[in-house]
């Protein structure tokens, strides 16, 4: 490698587990930048040269490059018919600056020093992180330990990672001469990542760890002699012995409520994978899709938790961008632990220790989605593509005439910073600014809109500027239709969209135009709304109230009582439903239904909801509850509830936005970047 390169993959591993394990968006906007630093040259060299018949290359390195391209050729073909192209196309930038460092540093001249250096930023890299968990594990318990990955299981991972380079360092300087110092120190550096590794209590974490260990160990037995046979196999069993303490007192403690829903979260994801096997749903598209996949957990609510991730790296793959595609990449990444863990060839125990640390990984991956933090794939990619170059026999390749392709893969990649990491990293920052100035920040939503056309959480901010600014009138109310309407082609499958259209026909539309169809296009909205969110009993609440107001008693019943049969202890929609029965002038049913919503209430009796969804949920109304009570005792029937103007019983008109997991392009959407994880979703 050269020294540009080999200061760019440091600085990138250094980096990269900060910020939510490089996913806050100033991290991830400089891992990307280094990321085509690192990427860059490499791409313009080969560019500009040719392999003669001096220039040789093994057939299974040869072979995983081409199954790196066949998997991002495949995610590009899906992302292109994703429906929200967007995240899509975020996701594959990520899936791209992976690639980019493997197949960069798979082509550069690989040597033992480049390994070493290689070896030797990732254990700092990981030592740090082991210092700094250890540090918040002493000051604010173990449940904040993990706090810089936000997920401890990913966290652990990154972990598991320092823990076998150390490892593979120790047990090469234990035999060597005057090694045995060094080895201490090695041996050290891996027990400081296991002891911050605790606290975390991963199962996937000791499972991957374990895999790598294991996978060293079958390595190198045959190389030891009696007394390091012993020395590793008592290590490896007392390692087995934390791991088990470790995680009983984990459930004994409580510390994990969802601990055996994966089963689950693994079958609703199957079913998406057989919707769309070939293509799957787009890159990033799993948080965006799985809520129409939603599965009911028992308990109170229902539908209380959602699940943005299959919870296995292969199956999350699989059903973003395809069958074919994960068995591409899956078959990449076996092919690699197959080439470096041999025994032949040269720099054989940093290659095998990299060979380690991906099995880790990928036996972590199958009961966790790492591909979510950057910090874990990015410094993957690098230690595979490092540790496949040295294996490759490269002699000079012959110049080519090829200076305007090197200076067209220069442009290239200013343009993709431009366009794909550095304009929407302003956009996203004008955006916050504007959220904070709150009136006064009009302008730089509206020049953030301009910067990131693409993103529909700035439309939609501005729409809720407009109608929040004063009193509906036609300019209101076209500049608000008009951003919700362009937020809702940029991001057809979110429900928001469709519901704050419906919302604003409801209040607006009739009432300043006298416009008799606009009731009915708000029917329209309402209903596609609870298309794209089948399992939110809120939205089909919202329809009811719709449908009464046009008059349409029995159409607005039953919207009502399949609120009420996806979310029994859904109480306002079973008051709204004895209502609603009375002026229907079924008091017999009237009453049955006040009498179950009176059983709910004493059920839920001590329940303390955990979530906003749930306290909306069981939020009474105790004046409605009062009429309705009063009316049936007199048996005088007629009370109805007034049509809603959408928003629940506070007649908000714009429901809580739905964050995606934020990305350093400014995706504020909910989708995988810059956002606290959704307190909805089962960890």
């Amino acid at each position: 490698m050269s020294g540009g390169m080999r200061v760019a993959a440091a600085l990138l591993i250094l980096l990269a587990p900060f910020g939510e394990g490089g996913r806050s968006p100033g991290i991830l906007l400089t891992l990307q930048i280094l990321a085509l630093l690192f990427a860059t040259p490499a791409t313009a060299g080969w560019l500009r040269s040719r392999p003669g018949p001096d220039h040789a290359d093994d057939g299974p390195v040869r072979l995983v490059r081409w199954l790196t391209g066949l998997f991002l050729l495949l995610a590009a073909v899906a992302a292109l018919s994703a429906a929200y192209p967007f995240a899509a196309g975020l996701a594959l930038l990520d899936l791209g600056c992976a690639a980019a460092l493997f197949l960069a540093a798979l082509a550069a001249p690989v040597t033992g020093s480049d390994l070493a250096w290689l070896r030797g930023a990732t254990v700092l890299s990981t030592t740090l992180q082991a210092l700094l968990t250890i540090e918040r594990w002493a000051g604010y318990g173990a449940k904040e330990a993990g706090h810089g990955f936000l997920n401890p299981n990913h966290l652990a991972a990154f972990l598991a990672l320092g823990t076998l380079l150390c490892a593979a360092a120790a047990a090469e300087s234990w035999r060597a001469v005057g090694g045995r110092r060094r080895a201490a120190l090695a041996g050290a550096g891996a027990l400081l990542h296991i002891a911050a590794a605790v606290p975390l209590a991963s199962r996937g974490g000791f499972l991957g760890l374990g895999a790598g260990l294991l996978a060293l160990a079958a390595a190198r037995w045959g190389r030891w002699d009696g007394r390091t046979r012993r020395l590793a196999a008592a290590g490896g069993i007392l390692l087995a012995v934390l791991a088990a303490v470790v995680l009983t007192l984990r459930f004994e403690r409580g510390w994990d409520p969802h601990a055996f829903r994966r089963l689950s979260i693994w079958r609703a994801s199957l079913s998406m994978l057989s919707e769309r096997p070939l293509l799957g749903f787009g890159p990033g598209m799993f948080r965006h899709e799985a809520p129409r996949y939603n599965f009911p957990l028992e308990g109170p609510i229902r539908f209380e938790r959602q699940f943005a991730s299959a919870h296995d790296a292969l199956l999350t793959t699989a059903v973003e961008t395809g069958l074919p595609a994960a068995l591409a990449i899956g078959a990449a990444f076996a092919l690699t632990v197959c080439i470096l863990m041999p025994g032949a060839g040269p720099h054989r125990g940093v290659r095998q220790s990299f060979g380690a640390v991906l099995l880790a990984l990928g036996t972590q991956a199958l009961v966790d989605d790492l591909q979510e933090r950057p910090a874990l794939i990015f410094i993957a990619a690098l230690l595979a593509g490092g540790g496949c170059a040295a294996l490759r026999r490269r002699l000079a390749a012959a110049e080519a005439p090829g200076r305007w392709r090197a200076a067209a893969a220069f442009a290239a990649a200013g343009c993709l910073f431009w366009g794909a990491m550095l304009m929407p990293y302003l956009a996203h920052r004008d955006a916050l600014a504007a959220r904070q100035a709150g009136p006064a920040g009009l302008s730089l939503m509206r020049r953030a809109a301009r910067r990131d056309p693409l993103q529909p959480e700035y439309r939609h901010d501005l729409a809720m500027a407009a109608i929040n600014s004063g009193p509906p009138d036609p300019d209101r109310y076209a500049e608000a239709m008009n951003d919700l309407l362009e937020a809702r082609r940029l991001k057809p499958i979110d429900a928001r969209f469709a519901l704050l259209l419906g919302r604003v026909e409801t209040r607006a539309g009739g009432t300043l135009f006298a416009d008799r169809g606009a009731a009915q296009r708000a029917i329209g909205f309402y209903r596609e709304a609870v298309r794209l969110a089948p399992l939110d009993c809120r939205l089909r609440l919202e329809l009811a109230r719709a449908l009464i107001g046009l008059g349409r008693l029995p159409e607005a019943l039953e919207s009502i009582r399949e609120a009420v049969r996806l979310e029994p202890s859904f109480l306002r929609a079973g008051l709204e439903e004895t209502a609603l029965l009375l002026a229907l002038g079924r008091v017999a049913e009237a009453r049955q239904a006040l009498a179950r919503g009176a059983a709910r209430r004493a059920a839920l009796a001590g329940f303390r909801p955990e979530t906003a969804y749930a306290r909306e949920l069981v939020a009474d109304a105790p004046d409605l509850r009062g009429r309705l009570e009063t009316a049936l005792s007199g048996g005088r029937p007629g009370v109805a509830p007034p049509p809603a103007q959408g928003g629940g019983e506070q007649g908000a008109l714009a429901p809580e936005p739905q964050q995606d997991a934020g990305r350093s392009q400014g995706e504020q959407d909910g989708g995988e970047q810059i956002a606290p994880e959704d307190e909805r979703q089962i960890p």
